[in-house]
């Protein structure tokens, strides 16, 4: 049987010019990934909801999805920050889950629907180990970060008018709050005292229905070489009703104020026009 020798020498090639990376160099890379996602996550939620104007959202292409980025300076920079604060705990592993919640604009916030977003990666004790197929490693989270989007852009916003809906980020923070570098979350709060506005999810919480009739819906699950990835959306029906209500309830009387003024400025120009006649 005859062997080419060239093909072999190729198939050689193929596999040396393949990506091969440290397992110091993959954490980074896999971090990233997940704070550009939860950026484009935050911005694409509050355009879809309807928290702001539409004029103040510019289209572009994430993950071969068309997706909606703020571009408000004021709100993009407050978003900046929820993803900065996520930086500084997620990469020292003292928080796993982060919460985009849609709220009643009221003196006491009460919270419409929550968007559950719980991440877990996982590290290899070995920083000298040299893996292959990083792409493809890479390329698989983007795939499922996509159908995330997808699902999401699918979701049917909330009852809203005038723009009466508002919207707050949250971390939930892991139980012991401490790393195996000895960093706490005493540490990272000394230094950037900010972000105690958002560390507002009990760290033992489980997920538990935060209203009368709360329900959990899936929205995708991932478990990779590198990470693991849970996104959930949480309806508060009872508190969505009464937010519809209470909508409705403005409308109509709106209707009626506008009918008033109609039926006074009929009045008034009757009135003129017996005054010249």
């Amino acid at each position: 049987m005859e062997i080419n020798i060239n093909n072999r020498r190729a198939r050689r090639r193929r596999r040396h010019d393949e990506p091969r990376l440290l397992e110091k160099q993959i954490r980074p890379e896999v971090f990233e990934r997940c704070l550009q996602f939860i950026d484009i996550i935050i911005n694409q939620i509050i355009y879809q909801e309807n928290i702001y104007p539409s004029n103040l959202f510019s289209p572009c292409q994430m993950y071969n999805s068309l997706v909606y980025q703020c571009i408000d300076k004021d709100i993009s920079s407050y978003i900046r920050l929820c993803v900065a604060s996520l930086r500084d705990l997620f990469s020292h592993q003292l928080s796993d889950m982060i919460s985009i919640n849609i709220i009643r604009n009221f003196q006491i916030p009460i919270i419409l629907r929550r968007y559950l977003i719980e991440f877990h990666t996982i590290h290899d004790p070995c920083l000298r180990a040299i893996y292959d197929n990083t792409k493809e490693l890479i390329h698989h989270i983007d795939q499922i970060f996509s159908q995330c989007i997808q699902t999401i852009k699918q979701i049917k916003p909330l009852d809203n008018h005038n723009y009466n809906k508002r919207w707050t980020f949250q971390l939930r923070l892991c139980p012991d709050q401490i790393n195996n570098k000895g960093i706490t979350i005493r540490d990272i709060l000394r230094k950037k005292s900010f972000y105690k506005e958002f560390i507002l999810i009990n760290q033992q919480s489980n997920l538990l229905s935060n209203g009368k009739q709360s329900i959990i819906s899936s929205i995708k699950s991932l478990h990779t070489e590198r990470l693991k990835l849970q996104f959930m959306c949480e309806d508060d029906k009872y508190e969505q009703e009464i937010f519809k209500q209470s909508n409705q309830y403005l409308l109509d009387n709106i209707s009626i104020d506008q009918q008033d003024t109609d039926s006074d400025i009929d009045d008034h120009q009757v009135c003129l026009t017996n005054y010249y006649y």
